[in-house]
């Protein structure tokens, strides 16, 4: 049995992207709620590696012990399904943006953030693993 996966966001299953743990963002929160460390700063908090949706349904998959693959609906059934607001303009601005995220991927550099983050759930595979 194939399990087809459709991810909350229209991106093409191809392009790559940063993503973030939810608890690596609550700890780098912790310290810039407690101590000067960070003031003054802009930071990009993303995981290690550019995964697009293939690869995390890969990891998916191989966590779970089945195989699931990355499946991508047509932008406007998509967009009624996902509830998204329904005025033309809206619509065609959301489209322009996924289509600009289609071209250039949605990458982060994880050069400041990586000495933040004291675990390792920055991993992807390590991040599905424990919320198994």
């Amino acid at each position: 049995m194939v399990w087809l996966w459709r991810s909350g966001n229209h991106a093409s299953a191809q392009i790559r992207a940063s993503r973030v743990d939810y608890r690596d963002v609550a700890e780098t929160a912790a310290i810039a709620l407690t101590s000067d460390q960070l003031l003054q700063g802009t930071f990009e908090l993303c995981a290690e590696g550019h995964l697009n949706r293939r690869d995390v349904a890969a990891l998916m998959g191989e966590v779970l012990g089945c195989k699931i693959e990355a499946s991508m609906l047509p932008f406007e059934e998509w967009a009624q399904k996902a509830g998204v607001p329904r005025s033309k303009d809206q619509m065609i601005g959301l489209k322009a943006m996924y289509d600009w995220y289609d071209a250039q991927s949605l990458l982060g550099k994880r050069e400041y953030f990586a000495e933040l983050a004291a675990s390792d759930t920055a991993e992807t595979r390590n991040v599905m693993r424990q919320m198994r």
